[in-house]
């Protein structure tokens, strides 16, 4: 399994600004981008800095998968305290090219994973 470096990234999203991030089948997932050219998945990760989440490829015999965890310890919040867990995998498709997969975490809680498409020639 690799790990995928998560960056911070200072400049905030056009397309997409918190609170509007949330995604109308309350999944965390926003956007999802499948071109000849790129691959690409938005999350919505307000509630995780960029320690708390873990990217990573997995490969297995059909192919690669993307895991995506996060989890933070309890924090106070106005109510009482919480704490938070995600876990997902996703199967990517077999023309991603898993060695240019990203990661960036933007101020307004967007994660962003993308990757370039294998060239066919």
């Amino acid at each position: 399994m690799r790990r995928i470096e998560i960056k911070h990234n200072s400049s905030y999203l056009s397309h997409c600004e918190w609170p509007l991030l949330k995604s109308s089948t309350n999944s965390e997932v926003i956007e999802l981008t499948n071109t000849p050219y790129k691959w690409e998945l938005g999350l919505d990760a307000v509630a995780f800095e960029s320690g708390d989440i873990r990217v990573c490829v997995r490969p297995h015999e059909n192919g690669h998968d993307l895991l995506i965890e996060g989890s933070h310890d309890s924090r106070k919040d106005e109510y009482g305290t919480v704490s938070r867990r995600i876990h997902r995998v996703l199967h990517l498709p077999e023309d991603v090219d898993t060695n240019t997969i990203s990661a960036n975490l933007f101020p307004n809680g967007m994660l962003d994973i993308k990757a370039d498409k294998k060239l066919v020639i």
